[in-house]
């Protein structure tokens, strides 16, 4: 929330147990990992 509300791109990367929290959908792209992280997921956030 706090870096929406700082107009910043967010990249989420939850707990397991809280990857079911809508409060996910927040944010610009959601990984299980940061190994997840690719080009697609910074190409979201510019996209954003």
């Amino acid at each position: 929330v706090a870096a929406k509300a700082a107009r910043m791109g967010c990249i989420a990367v939850p707990m397991p147990e809280a990857r079911s929290d809508p409060r996910w959908a927040l944010a610009d792209v959601v990984v299980e990992s940061l190994a997840d992280v690719d080009d697609a997921c910074l190409d979201a956030l510019s996209a954003g």
